[in-house]
């Protein structure tokens, strides 16, 4: 596959068949991971495939709890808000029904800005809450992403099992000071989503010659 049209044709999956995912796939998907470019070649990442059900149904139990334990929260401050956060559950908690999933970790990065900080005795201040680690792993998934579609899969970056990401990195044997950051659902898609507006090009682009 191209890689343009791999790009322009990837889609967010959040239905899959159950059809079981090759080993041999799921490790040259991770292998492309590896190839991400990462600050300083540190290689601040760790990948844990499962095709495990009864981990899966683990790791999807633990998000779960803590959506609900969310819900509750949200519910004691009225005006619906506990409502309006239970219809973000399916959005959290769709990995359950992938045949395999990858659960992506990182480790605290120390890199050139770090030590500026260390020396300056103070926190610099960015306009996003943006690290170095993020941004590698960003990468990393985005090469999950359009392998896993070149290979016929489906997949999608998920943010929000992050908030259990103590219970999933202690139900993966994953220990500290590895943190959980991204998890993605990995099958044969059971969809065929359209593609998603984008802005033009030429209102986010610009050429400064």
């Amino acid at each position: 596959m191209d890689l343009m049209e791999a790009i322009s044709n990837r889609r967010s999956i959040r239905k899959f068949k159950q059809e079981p995912v090759k080993e041999e796939d799921l490790r040259e998907i991770v292998a492309a991971a590896i190839q991400a470019p990462n600050a300083s070649n540190k290689q601040m990442w760790k990948y844990v495939a499962v095709t495990n059900r009864e981990i899966i149904e683990q790791v999807h139990e633990a998000v779960s709890l803590k959506v609900d334990a969310i819900v509750n929260a949200c519910e004691t401050l009225g005006a619906g808000k506990g409502k309006k956060t239970a219809g973000h559950k399916f959005f959290w908690t769709f990995f359950r029904q992938a045949p395999a999933i990858i659960a992506v970790f990182a480790c605290p990065y120390y890199g050139a800005m770090e030590e500026v900080e260390d020396i300056l005795g103070m926190k610099l201040s960015f306009p996003l809450p943006v690290s170095a680690a993020q941004q590698s792993i960003g990468a990393a998934v985005q090469n999950i992403s359009l392998t896993a579609h070149a290979k016929g899969y489906g997949t999608t970056w998920m943010y929000g099992p992050v908030m259990a990401h103590r219970e999933i990195a202690a139900i993966l044997g994953v220990p500290e000071p590895w943190v959980l950051s991204a998890l993605l659902p990995i099958g044969i898609p059971d969809e065929n989503p359209k593609a998603r507006p984008r802005k033009p090009l030429d209102e986010v682009y610009c050429l400064l010659k």
